[in-house]
């Protein structure tokens, strides 16, 4: 196996917060006015909560079968559904993880046509953003979880000044009484509710990650991870928050799908266009790890090629073909809504199948887990909007 536990536990934990910290972010102004603040804010929480959990049973699954890839550990079910159930899971991975890298290169072209590059030439157009774009990310693929924290800490730092921005300007809007009006606090809706979910689920779809980081932690042990895990949630939760009830409250209901395509056209705001095209570039490679972690976890040639020559093969042709399909694909807010339904699989769908039969689990914890498993598959359909205008508002901001 070619992954060794070389990253320490504060690594770990700051690529374990970038991760949370992707394209997903950019969408939750836009999904916060769907649902409205109140209830928004205790779907974060929620949904975080249910991560942690599944993370934990993810995690004890891989640690009892010495297996660091979810498809290598359901692989462990029994009944002759083992290897089935294997295929599925990678390619719901592959599916995931390719719209997630998807939504990162969008982020990036956003970003850079905010900033003017190339305005009025080739330079400008989208086939070259694009290329560039995947040129920048495709290197830092080729590095571990250790190497990855220096890089994560960047981002980290990017948006928290993304953040303390959005609130410098909703600050100043409240100063000059600009501020919209119809915000609201507490509202009812059920399909703002579930794209909610839905857009929460992509943001923090992080679970196809779990078992490449714990496999690469020094001194590995699931309470160990449990305790990075909690420590890196509860940091996600205020950002999300924080960043979400800022961007909605100063945009207003209107606010775009991608929050960035509403910051004015200034200094500051072109310092966080550049610090997010950085902030990708960062979060990229993270996101690639379970797309490659089958041939990581292996042993031997594959077609008779050297395993090494093979994950390098791979991760060019996924870089390849995000750019190829952004080229097509122009909406943010479409990708993380559908990428979130799909995401639910892995925080609820192969979480509850190994905790059922894989691990010894009581009676009050199999019924859990055939709620979540229940719950998983109803949340899993596809809301394609934010649905503000069937938001029933009953106290306003």
């Amino acid at each position: 196996a070619l992954i060794l536990p070389t990253a320490s536990t504060r690594a770990i934990t700051i690529n374990f917060i970038t991760g949370g910290l992707g394209s997903g972010i950019f969408c939750l102004p836009w999904s916060f006015a769907g649902a409205s603040i109140v209830p928004s804010i205790v779907i974060v929480a929620i949904v975080l909560l249910i991560n942690q959990w599944t993370i934990s049973i993810v995690v004890r699954a891989g640690d009892k079968h010495g297996v660091f890839d979810l498809g290598g550990v359901i692989r462990h079910v029994g009944g002759g559904l083992g290897q089935p159930l294997q295929v599925l899971t990678n390619v719901l991975i592959w599916t995931t993880m390719y719209l997630t890298l998807l939504s990162y290169i969008l982020v990036v072209h956003d970003s850079t046509v905010q900033l003017g590059f190339g305005a009025g030439s080739w330079l400008g157009s989208r086939t070259v953003i694009l290329t560039l774009a995947t040129a920048l990310v495709l290197p830092l693929c080729f590095l571990n979880q250790r190497l990855l924290e220096r890089s994560s800490t960047v981002a980290v730092l990017v948006y928290l000044y993304l953040l303390l921005l959005l609130v410098w300007l909703l600050y100043s809007a409240w100063h000059k009484e600009e501020l919209p009006s119809n915000c609201c606090t507490i509202g009812a809706t059920y399909k703002g509710f579930f794209a909610m979910i839905s857009v929460m689920f992509q943001a923090v779809a992080i679970q196809m990650c779990v078992l490449p980081m714990y496999g690469e932690l020094q001194d590995r042990s699931p309470e160990k991870f449990d305790r990075i895990v909690t420590v890196s949630f509860s940091a996600l939760f205020f950002i999300y928050c924080g960043f979400a009830v800022a961007g909605y409250l100063r945009f207003g209901p209107e606010v775009s799908s991608n929050v960035l395509n509403n910051l004015p056209q200034d200094a500051a705001a072109d310092v966080v266009q550049v610090g997010v095209i950085a902030v990708v570039a960062c979060i990229y490679p993270i996101m690639m790890y379970p797309m490659t972690a089958p041939l990581l976890n292996g042993r031997g040639p594959i077609c008779g090629f050297r395993r090494r020559y093979v994950i390098v093969a791979a991760k060019v042709f996924i870089a390849l073909l995000v750019m190829c399909s952004a080229l097509v694909v122009k909406t943010l807010g479409i990708v993380s809504v559908v990428n979130g339904a799909m995401s639910v699989s892995f925080v609820a769908v192969v979480p509850s199948i190994l905790g059922l039969a894989l691990l010894r689990a009581g009676l009050c914890q199999r019924i859990a887990l055939c709620a979540l498993l229940v719950l998983g598959l109803v949340a899993s359909f596809v809301f394609d909007g934010n649905y503000v205008e069937d938001l029933t508002c009953l106290i306003k901001a």
